[in-house]
């Protein structure tokens, strides 16, 4: 009565491996008929062309030596339909111990194969799609640069000529600035495509001597002041994508600063696993509506001129390459705190 109720299809074999008996949910699951497979084996039933024969050979020696099977195969449905069915089963034995009968049960798992089929392909167009658009971004970042790099040297020339005016002059460095942002927003472009494409070299890295090298290498302007509050600490990490993280973070801070005097403090807290690093600014804040926004590479956009609309998309994938997280607290006019946590 249990076996005829189950909503999987039930087979007992005799122990010749002969089907004796099936329930209602074999019938409708195959479309073979209660006497259509009495006196039959399952394999011959019900396997065709496309069942895999080493799971078949795998059955065969499993029923053979009277030990318990499970696998996932093709099976036939009499109109010559194909279903993916999991299959469950064993001997039952005498007292003598010798084999009385078979019998497995048959998961109908067509839904969940197509399913993950459809998940495979997709991930394979996705993977084909991202090595397409990362070989696109080589190309056209090396296409972009040479003609970037043109008008810069012809700009440079231009001006060495004695008798512009300054408003010419003016101009000129306009288009230099132009051309550097330009420039730097190719070279955010590469690195945002390239992130999760390099083998990250962890060492243990001085996180003060990372700050000072970025803070160095940044143009800070004289209005604006830093203030590390407390010796920060040294992390197991990848020294280049370390520097990259605070560098983008840093740099936004100080081109969203709208007051005559600057501040930006860095300060860290430590958990058990991990740290919390926090960069507060005093600049102009973030709405509320455009928070949830920054980190999107394809939804954040801003009207700061000095800005890398990059910046922090990359910053958000080195931290997830870090198995870390960043999240802001920000109010208008006020300033924002970024915080980025990496794990120790």
């Amino acid at each position: 009565m249990i076996a005829e109720k189950n909503i999987n299809s039930v087979i007992i074999c005799d122990n010749q491996g002969k089907i004796e008996w099936v329930n209602n949910s074999f019938t409708s699951m195959s479309e073979y008929t209660f006497e259509d497979a009495i006196g039959k084996k399952p394999g011959h039933l019900l396997q065709g062309k496309d069942s895999n024969l080493d799971q078949i050979h795998y059955l065969r020696a499993q029923i053979r030596n009277g030990l318990p099977f499970k696998c996932e195969l093709i099976n036939y449905k009499k109109s010559g339909e194909k279903y993916w069915v999991k299959i469950q089963g064993q001997a039952l034995y005498n007292k003598e111990g010798k084999i009385l009968k078979y019998f497995s049960i048959q998961e109908d798992i067509s839904s969940n194969k197509k399913l993950k089929m459809q998940k495979e392909e997709l991930a394979n167009s996705v993977a084909k799609t991202n090595k397409d658009l990362e070989s696109y971004a080589l190309i056209a970042s090396h296409d972009l640069k040479a003609p970037i790099r043109g008008i810069y040297s012809l700009v440079t020339c231009i001006k060495e000529d004695n008798n512009l005016n300054d408003q010419s002059v003016k101009y000129l460095n306009i288009i230099e600035e132009k051309l550097e942002k330009m420039d730097n927003q190719i070279e955010d472009i590469l690195d945002y495509a390239q992130i999760d494409k390099d083998d990250f070299i962890y060492e243990e890295v001085n996180s003060n001597e990372i700050i000072e090298t970025c803070l160095e290498d940044l143009r800070i302007p004289k209005n604006v002041k830093f203030q590390i509050i407390q010796p920060l600490p040294i992390l197991h990490a990848d020294r280049f994508r370390l520097y990259q993280l605070f560098q983008n973070v840093i740099s936004n801070s100080v081109n969203f600063i709208d007051k005559p005097e600057g501040v930006i403090e860095i300060n860290y807290t430590e958990s058990q696993n991990s740290y919390v690093f926090s960069v507060k600014d005093n600049g102009r804040g973030i709405a509320k509506e455009n928070q949830h926004q920054i980190f999107n590479v394809s939804k954040y956009i801003n009207n700061n001129e000095r800005s890398n609309s990059l910046g922090l998309s990359i910053a958000k994938k080195i931290v997830e390459m870090f198995n870390g997280r960043i999240w802001i607290e920000s109010e208008l006019g006020l300033g924002t705190t970024f915080f980025i946590e990496l794990i120790k």
